[in-house]
C-alpha cells in the first residue's frame, strides 16, 4: 500500500467544482499559473456576472461569488496554516494585476473574493487570527485590506448543495453523503469520485465504495477511453460478427467482391457475370 501513488486531492476538488459548474455562467480553470516561476492556485471562478446562475452553492459560497472568486484547498493531510493565508493573498495580488487594464488602473477590490477551503478544522490558524463564525462551519477571516472566507468541509451540515465538499472531509458520513447525493454532470465524473474513495482506501481510511465497484468503473474507463482497434484486439472474426444479420454484414460491399470472396478460382468469367446479374436481381430480403 505504501508504494501506491498518493491521490492528487487538488486535482480531484478542482475536477469536482469544474464538473458542479458545467452548465452555468461560470468558467473554472484548474492550477492556473500566475507567475514566471510557477505558482499555482488551486481553483479560479470565474463567474460571469450579467448571467443567472441556477445553481446552489454550497454553504459558505451561496450568494456569496464576485466576478473573480480565488480558492485554496487544503485535504485531509494538510492543514490550513498562516502560510496558506499568505499564499492565498500573493495569488490574488498576482491575479489582480493581470486581470487589469494596467498596474496604475486595477480592478475594483469588490470584483475579488478569497476562499480557504479545508477538509478539517484549522486548530492551529485559529490561534493566529480571528476565526469569526458566519454559520455552522464557515467563518471569516478579517485582515483589514482583504478579508478570506473559511470552508470547513467536515463541519457543514449534511445537506445536498453541500454533497461536492462532503466528498473531501474524509468523513465515513459525511463521504457516503456525498457520493450519493453529488450531481454528476458529465460521463468522467463518476470516475473521478470512484477515484477519490479509492484514495481514501490507499491511505487507510475508510471509503464508502467497494473495491469491486472501483475496479469496475476502472475498466468502464478503458474500455470508454480505447481505439476501435484496442477494443477489437484479440477477438475472433466470428465473434466480431455475432448477432449481426446476414444482410447487415454485406451491406456496402459491392457485388463483385463479395463474388470475388465466395468463388475465387472457382467460375469462369462468364459464369461469374451470370451470377453477379442473378445476385443483383434477387429481391431485397
Amino acid at each position: 500500500m505504501a508504494e501506491q501513488q498518493q491521490t492528487n486531492y487538488h486535482h480531484l476538488f478542482g475536477l469536482m467544482v469544474q464538473d458542479f459548474f458545467r452548465g452555468t455562467p461560470c468558467e473554472v480553470e484548474l492550477e492556473r499559473d500566475l507567475s514566471v516561476k510557477s505558482q499555482f492556485l488551486d481553483v479560479l471562478i470565474l463567474h460571469k456576472t450579467a448571467a443567472i446562475l441556477d445553481r446552489v452553492l454550497p454553504d459558505g459560497l451561496e450568494g456569496h461569488l464576485a466576478e473573480y472568486n480565488l480558492i485554496t484547498f487544503k485535504s485531509h493531510r494538510e492543514a490550513l496554516t498562516g502560510w496558506s493565508i499568505l499564499e492565498l493573498l500573493g495569488h490574488y495580488v498576482n491575479l489582480r494585476k493581470q486581470a487589469s487594464p494596467n498596474f496604475d488602473d486595477l480592478l475594483p477590490e469588490d470584483r475579488f473574493l478569497l476562499f480557504a477551503i479545508c477538509a478539517r478544522e484549522p486548530v492551529g490558524l485559529a490561534g493566529l487570527v480571528d476565526l469569526a463564525e458566519v454559520q455552522t462551519g464557515v467563518y471569516e477571516i478579517d485582515l483589514g485590506l482583504a478579508t478570506v472566507r473559511v470552508i470547513v468541509a467536515g463541519l457543514l451540515p449534511q445537506t445536498e448543495p453541500n454533497a461536492l465538499l462532503h466528498l473531501f472531509s474524509a468523513s465515513r458520513s459525511l463521504l457516503e453523503y456525498g457520493r450519493q447525493h453529488c450531481p454528476v454532470r458529465s460521463p468522467e465524473t463518476s470516475t473521478l469520485v470512484a477515484d477519490l474513495c479509492a484514495g481514501y482506501t490507499v491511505e487507510g481510511l475508510t471509503m464508502p465504495i467497494t473495491m469491486e465497484e472501483y475496479i469496475r468503473n476502472s475498466r468502464k474507463r478503458t474500455i470508454q477511453e480505447a481505439s476501435v482497434e484496442e477494443r477489437l484486439e484479440g477477438i475472433p472474426s466470428e465473434q466480431r460478427l455475432e448477432g449481426i444479420p446476414s444482410e447487415q454484414r454485406l451491406e456496402g460491399i459491392p457485388t463483385e467482391q463479395i463474388i470475388d470472396t465466395l468463388f475465387t478460382q472457382t467460375l469462369t468469367p462468364e459464369a461469374r457475370e451470370k451470377l453477379r446479374r442473378l445476385y443483383e436481381e434477387l429481391p431485397p430480403a
